[in-house]
């Protein structure tokens, strides 16, 4: 069926699903690959530049290249890491615990979004879909730490234009 084999490769599913497979067994076959939590504390060190903070983790994407395919890695190509997968190589057989707790507070967010939805002011709603749309690229591969990251400092940012048109607006 011309239809679903052309819906399935713009969804991308060969590649979530070879990704997820390939990394999952690459951790199976190589428990020292784990990275114990590393990549999901990464964005608490965003703002310090590696050459200061030595210890500084890796991101779950340049992990996972680095161990699937050096050559990509070394040309500046990545694959994508789900995050099942990331879920997987900090807590193994434990990520199914880690998953469904992510998917409670990923549901409980949802519902909160939609009940306050009709009392929602301009910037939140922009800040609402950017994290629906971070949340997207985190399901097909981009990382925890590239949707925490976007998430805070759109907030942040959706606060600062907020404060800015409340002062303009209050001198007029």
């Amino acid at each position: 069926d011309k239809f679903l084999s052309s819906f399935m490769d713009n969804m991308e599913f060969s590649f979530f699903y070879f990704n997820t497979y390939n990394s999952i067994g690459l951790i199976l076959n190589n428990p020292d690959l784990m990275t114990w939590g590393s990549t999901l504390i990464k964005p608490l060190f965003i703002l310090f530049p590696r050459d200061i903070v030595t210890l500084k983790p890796d991101s779950m994407i340049n992990i996972y290249t680095n161990v699937a395919n050096p050559y990509l890695a070394s040309v500046g190509g990545s694959w994508p890491i789900n995050i099942i997968s990331e879920f997987f190589w900090n807590f193994h057989f434990l990520s199914f615990v880690f998953i469904l707790i992510f998917s409670i507070i990923v549901i409980r967010v949802y519902y909160g979004y939609l009940a306050s939805l009709t009392n929602m002011k301009g910037g939140m709603i922009a800040f609402s879909l950017l994290v629906y749309m971070v949340y997207i690229m985190l399901i097909r591969g981009s990382g925890f730490d590239l949707f925490l990251i976007y998430s805070v400092f759109s907030f942040i940012l959706v606060i600062i234009v907020n404060s800015v048109f409340k002062l303009l607006s209050a001198q007029k």
